[in-house]
């Protein structure tokens, strides 16, 4: 439906001497339960398709020829409870080489109508209103099939959106809407309309994500929470290829337990593929706390390295150990980045490395891997603990030749990871 203020060349309503409105569909109609056998009134028109229809209000809300308006606006609030406005027949093309599309619904050339013409102050008075129906008009079940009952507000719109923040679908959201209103017909659209808008919005940000994104960035941080801050970095095509943020409680978790952080850079994103690495640490209840987040492009030291210098810049320096797997590109960052502090690789990932090495049916049917998990993961374990219970395992199993190069490998790895709390 074209605008009120706009007709479909873009000429001011209030410019025009006369407006014509096409009065179908109605707003208002007999419905089922308060009108079973609507009367026809042939008065005036009579027309092939059977009687004419008129709509069931009060004579009040009904136009009267020579009526007056101060303005167009004031003119169509009061018509807009009655009928909706659509345009003229004369307006369809003449060019009878278009081919038109083949559908069981038609226009029946209602003649229901109304003139608004321009007094010259201003103002419109009503010169011609047709008020006969040639067709019978839509009842609850099918009223909110018409096209004046299927339009979006900003309610619906803004709770299809706050639906696929929650990961709910179009279809979904419109049945929990339908459950909220308490009926299909009270909803207004039809779950077409809520697909059509989420389909949209889908495409618009598929294209404007990354500057959503950092819009949003910069948003909070501009907000009451200063403590917000966020580093990012474009390519030479203003592509997203770094991004780094912390939020207030993050850092506050950084000043009381940041004396050891640890990052892994095993989660992707499912559409870019940028490497996600959280920044945690460990509470005083052995509880996992997260102090930053970051995006990458690439699992490279140059990325790895922007992303310890972003950290740098947000918290300081005040690390005094780094946990990660044994990426060697990982390494080189700390290294650069950090130097002075200590460097260890992460036990989880060692230990990981057990079934591959010394087979997986061996470690899964054979008590070993109970043995070393009783003083790896002890929380009380010294250096000569570990020795001494390393030593009693590997004699217990006897490891047969030609593991002799695996598992001392398999110590030096253990033997790299220094406990927490030596430190």
């Amino acid at each position: 439906m074209q605008s009120f203020m706009e007709n479909e060349e873009g000429i001011h309503l209030s410019d025009m001497s006369e407006i014509y409105l096409n009065l179908t569909p109605p707003l208002l109609y007999n419905s089922a339960e308060t009108s079973p056998n609507p009367t026809p009134t042939s008065d005036n028109l009579t027309h092939d398709l059977g009687d004419d229809w008129i709509p069931e209000c009060d004579i009040e809300k009904k136009p009267i020829v020579g009526q007056l308006f101060p303005d167009i606006d004031t003119a169509f609030n009061f018509l807009l409870p009655l009928w909706e406005a659509g345009l003229p027949e004369d307006d369809k093309s003449e060019d009878q080489s278009i081919k038109k599309r083949k559908t069981t619904s038609a226009k029946c050339d209602c003649p229901a109508k109304l003139i608004l013409a321009s007094n010259g102050n201003g103002g419109f008075y009503v010169k011609e209103f047709t008020e006969y129906h040639n067709h019978s008009f839509a009842g609850k079940g099918t009223m909110q099939f018409l096209r004046c009952s299927r339009s979006l507000t900003e309610f619906h719109k803004r709770f299809i959106i706050d639906a696929a923040k929650l990961n709910i679908g179009a279809t979904r959201a419109h049945a929990i809407f339908k459950s909220m209103i308490g009926s299909y017909e009270n909803v207004g659209a039809t779950v077409v309309d809520f697909k059509i808008f989420s389909r949209d919005i889908k495409e618009y940000i598929g294209k404007h994500d990354a500057d959503i994104l950092i819009q949003k960035f910069k948003d909070i941080q501009a907000s009451s929470d200063n403590n917000f801050r966020f580093e990012y970095k474009t390519d030479e095509n203003n592509h997203l290829t770094q991004l780094f943020w912390a939020d207030g409680v993050g850092r506050r978790n950084f000043e009381v337990f940041g004396d050891v952080i640890s990052f892994d850079a095993t989660y992707r994103t499912n559409k870019y593929g940028m490497v996600f690495i959280p920044f945690i640490g460990i509470d005083n209840h052995w509880k996992s706390v997260t102090f930053a987040a970051a995006l990458l492009e690439k699992e490279d030291a140059d990325n790895y390295k922007w992303a310890c210098e972003s950290f740098k810049k947000i918290f300081g320096s005040s690390v005094k150990c780094i946990v990660t797997d044994q990426d060697p590109a990982m390494k080189i960052a700390i290294e650069e980045c950090f130097p002075g502090v200590k460097h260890r690789l992460c036990m989880w990932h060692i230990m990981k490395k057990f079934p591959s090495k010394l087979g997986t049916l061996f470690c899964a049917e054979s008590p070993f891997m109970d043995k070393l998990n009783n003083f790896v993961w002890s929380d009380h374990s010294s250096t000569n603990e570990f020795e001494a219970g390393w030593n009693d395992v590997v004699s217990e199993f006897e490891f047969e030749a030609g593991w002799n190069d695996v598992v001392p490998n398999l110590k030096i790895l253990l033997c790299v990871y220094v406990f927490v709390k030596i430190i």
